[in-house]
């Protein structure tokens, strides 16, 4: 390493005194033109000269900075690439060189009539003239003669900055057309942010949400359609350019968006931008029953068996012959099916032709809420067969609250400290199928609104005045209040832990979905809302059921 720097370090002098001697580079050339001043005056005052030395001079500085950065202690990798790129910056600095070169004999073999020395001013004026046009077009790409040739012919910076644009904006216009790649990506590109722009304009920033469910604020991109009207957006999809007057214009370019037979991207777009408000009011809801349920998608409609597998086998100590005892898993199966649900509906011809995109997220977001309840009533409805009980269990053919599954009380009792212990002892004796204790606790009080004030009431912070006023139960249950009615009451454990009833839906769904079902007519645009959801019982040790008083 310190013999490659020793000689760079020699390149670069060496490439330093060719830049400061190169003035008196026309001894070089004949005795004739040695013998004028005029070509030594337009030696040291040409802009192309000024131009080329400028950055000749920049690149020498680099390639010194750059051979700064490598020390005994830099790594083998890092050094390879840092001589590289040194190497890079040296041929370089090598090829300005040799412009430097033929320009100054051009000058010296063709000298033209010279002009009036320049003044000190001028002259500083002349060096920053030229260095700019050089950075430009450099940045621009553009060709080095035509580089050299403004610097020469005296072309202004803003008359060569104007050059440099037409031609950036010449090679994009070519390739804009000669690539269907890009068009493509551009046409998918407005589509998204036409989506945006819709999503804002009907369900408002929340609606806008990432992959993982967190909101994104709107795009640069789509800030440029957030003023324009349903109808104007239509236009925009199908490439229609006349000013949208009337209410007919209106409709005749949302009837052509909307048309079946045509391939405009609008019912895509109007359908996904629906579809994000239905998924955010849907996810803002918030049905009891998660609660107390765990989640578990299926990835068809058949019936799913839901595998319960015991715990670790127990420890069994090693004989004297250091045989190891073979430990079985328990299994317990249980089965869980998703159903298909759908209901049909329209936006009306009003709501498009009128831009009456408020109306159209009430609407959207009632289904949301609906949906929400929806899967609250059909949880609620399978978890109360059976006089409340449950559902029958495959394993043993009981359901899920029973006496012999030793999580059902005998005799119903209010809510109070007494009661609240003995169903919390009756989970921890439960085991699991291995026999071992589960010792799991309660997490949730579930109840229904006759009982929900005597459950808050119960499980209610206090500051004791004796011993006997202590609540064991303060901030360690939480209430839930149901849409089930009786008396009862019910302990749960942390479905993430021990789950007894589940819930889902197909794989990669995560929410209610709007399909686009018949285009637009004459009453509007016929929509179908499809969910798919299941729920079931799984297991019946992490929870206890009091039938109240």
């Amino acid at each position: 390493m310190k013999l490659y720097k020793m000689a760079a370090l020699a390149i670069v002098i060496g490439l330093c005194a060719a830049a400061l001697v190169a003035p008196d580079a026309f001894a070089a050339v004949s005795p004739a033109a040695q013998s004028s001043s005029v070509v030594h005056d337009l030696l040291l005052a040409s802009p192309a000269l000024l131009a080329m030395r400028a950055e000749h001079g920049q690149l020498v500085t680099q390639a010194a900075a750059k051979l700064a950065e490598a020390t005994d202690g830099t790594p083998a990798a890092d050094a390879r690439r840092i001589e590289t790129e040194h190497a890079e910056l040296l041929r370089q600095a090598d090829a300005v060189q040799t412009r430097i070169a033929a320009e100054e004999a051009r000058i010296a073999a063709e000298p033209p009539v010279p002009p009036a020395p320049p003044a000190s001013a001028d002259l500083a004026a002349e060096r920053t003239r030229a260095a700019e046009i050089v950075s430009i077009g450099t940045r621009a790409g553009l060709e080095q003669t035509a580089i050299d040739t403004a610097v020469r012919d005296g072309s202004t910076v803003e008359a060569f900055r104007t050059r440099a644009f037409d031609v950036l904006a010449a090679n994009a216009d070519r390739t804009m057309h000669s690539n269907v790649h890009v068009t493509r990506d551009e046409q998918s590109t407005r589509a998204a942010h036409m989506t945006d722009a819709l999503t804002f304009r009907i369900g408002g920033a929340a609606a806008l949400r990432d992959a993982n469910g967190a909101v994104r604020p709107l795009s640069d991109g789509a800030r440029g359609y957030a003023n324009h009207s349903l109808a104007e957006l239509a236009a925009e999809a199908i490439g229609h350019r006349a000013f949208l007057r009337t209410a007919r214009d209106r409709e005749e370019v949302l009837v052509r968006a909307f048309a079946s037979h045509t391939t405009t991207d609008f019912p895509i777009i109007f359908g996904a931008a629906i579809n994000s408000v239905l998924a955010a009011r849907y996810v803002m809801a918030q049905p009891t029953y998660r609660r107390i349920a765990a989640k578990r998608n299926f990835r068809d409609f058949r019936p799913h068996n839901i595998i319960r597998v015991g715990d670790f086998p127990q420890l069994q100590a090693v004989g004297e012959s250091g045989e190891i005892k073979f430990g079985s898993f328990g299994e317990s199966k249980e089965t869980v099916a998703v159903s298909a649900y759908a209901v049909q509906f329209g936006i009306s011809r009003v709501m498009l032709v009128n831009d009456n995109l408020g109306a159209i997220d009430q609407m959207i977001g009632a289904y949301g809420d609906e949906v929400a309840r929806f899967e609250e009533t059909t949880f609620y409805v399978m978890k109360a067969v059976g006089s409340g009980a449950g559902p029958l269990l495959v394993t043993d053919s009981k359901r899920v609250f029973h006496t012999d599954h030793g999580n059902l009380a005998g005799t119903g009792t209010v809510i109070d400290v007494a009661n609240l212990g003995a169903g919390r002892a009756a989970m921890r004796k439960q085991t699991n199928l291995s026999g071992n204790k589960i010792n799991v606790s309660a997490r949730t009080i579930l109840v229904g609104p006759d009982k929900e004030t005597e459950a808050e009431m119960a499980v209610a912070s206090i500051t004791p005045t004796k011993a006997s006023d202590f609540n064991p139960f303060s901030g360690k249950l939480e209430v839930v209040a149901a849409p089930i009615t009786g008396n009862a009451w019910e302990l749960y454990a942390d479905p993430g832990q021990l789950p007894v009833f589940v819930w889902g839906m197909l794989d990669g769904y995560t929410a209610p979905r709007l399909r686009i079902e018949d285009p637009f007519g004459t009453q509007g645009v016929k929509i179908s809302l499809e969910h798919d959801f299941g729920a079931g019982a799984i297991d019946y040790r992490g929870a206890y059921r009091n039938p109240g008083a």
